[in-house]
């Protein structure tokens, strides 16, 4: 009886109830259309700093992410490497080492932020060498990277040279020249002022952290 009653009363005016319809279901539509771009946004921003940096996973050493310091690297070994490659899903693994130091040219000084990488791997999941506006990444192995902000606050360009002064693993000095061997422009703007990259070995031994990482990205 009762939706007999409220059927009969929605077509008793038929203006009215097609307005009434037609203004929820264009509402509807354009909270679809919104809500899907969104996710589409959302899922966009994820796959950015997953492709940028992040990875999807990152295991670190027991209480690094609390003090990042290198007093709470970990050791980079084989078995390690290989326990999460023999999970499923996991496609490789590739190591860091991550640690700061006073950056200077003899004119002018900055904090940076100093990333020790493995080039390739960096370069194969990361569109790591997508940025690369000048120079080169590590040719023969050697020389530092620097993000374009940081080379601009130098005034530095390929070729020129950039000191480092830093405390590395245990408290040892942590000091090495490096000349410029590329340029990047980083898509975070805050990481694009402060961050220098070398090669994951070389990066090792200025830190005076052998065999050691700070992160490894799945």
């Amino acid at each position: 009886m009762i939706l007999k009653l409220a059927w009969r009363n929605i077509w008793r005016n038929k203006r009215r109830s097609l307005l009434t319809a037609g203004s929820v279901l264009f509402a509807l539509f354009f909270a679809l259309i919104m809500r899907s771009m969104q996710l589409g946004v959302y899922d966009n921003m994820v796959q950015n700093v997953v492709n940028i940096s992040t990875g999807y996973i990152q295991v670190h050493g027991k209480d690094f992410w609390d003090e990042k310091t290198l007093e709470y690297s970990m050791e980079q070994t084989d078995s390690l490497e290989h326990t999460l490659l023999a999970t499923e899903g996991v496609a490789d693994v590739v190591p860091r080492l991550e640690s700061f130091s006073l950056a200077s040219t003899g004119r002018a000084t900055k904090a940076a932020m100093i990333l020790g990488i493995d080039a390739e791997k960096e370069s194969r999941y990361f569109d790591f060498d997508e940025g690369l506006t000048k120079g080169q990444i590590f040719p023969d192995g050697n020389g530092i990277l620097l993000s374009e902000g940081l080379a601009e606050y130098f005034k530095l360009d390929i070729h020129d040279t950039l000191v480092l002064i830093g405390q590395g693993y245990h408290g040892i000095s942590a000091n090495g020249k490096y000349h410029v061997s590329g340029i990047l422009k980083l898509r975070s703007p805050e990481l694009n002022k402060q961050l220098a990259f070398l090669p994951l070995r070389e990066a090792q031994f200025l830190f005076g952290a052998q065999h050691r990482v700070t992160s490894l990205v799945v």
